[in-house]
């Protein structure tokens, strides 16, 4: 289990039900109380020197309104772009610690 805690202050508790290192990632929404679930698998497969990133959301939203604004206002991918959004930016500041340290 992992607690994590948006920049808005909720705290969301996720499990891990898959871990194949370096190559699969899953975690569920463990929070039975929010009116939300869903599972997010992550797949990372080398090509070359790099490699490709690709995201599965599954998710349920429970509350008809919520619902509403997931696909109107915040848009039903927001997680996963957020998640790439900080990918890239990880590695291009581990890139360009890379060449400052050379």
């Amino acid at each position: 289990m992992v607690r994590e805690t948006d920049k808005h202050g909720q705290a969301i508790t996720y499990e891990v039900v898959e871990s194949q290192a370096p190559a699969r990632f899953k975690r569920t929404i463990a929070d039975k109380n929010l009116p939300y679930g869903g599972s997010w698998t992550w797949i990372i497969q080398p090509e070359g020197s790099s490699c490709s990133v690709h995201i599965t959301e599954e998710g349920d939203i429970y509350n008809p309104v919520f619902r509403f604004v997931s696909r109107f206002v915040v848009g039903h991918t927001r997680t996963m772009e957020n998640y790439l959004t900080m990918l890239a930016d990880a590695v291009k500041q581990q890139n360009g610690a890379a060449a400052s340290s050379q």
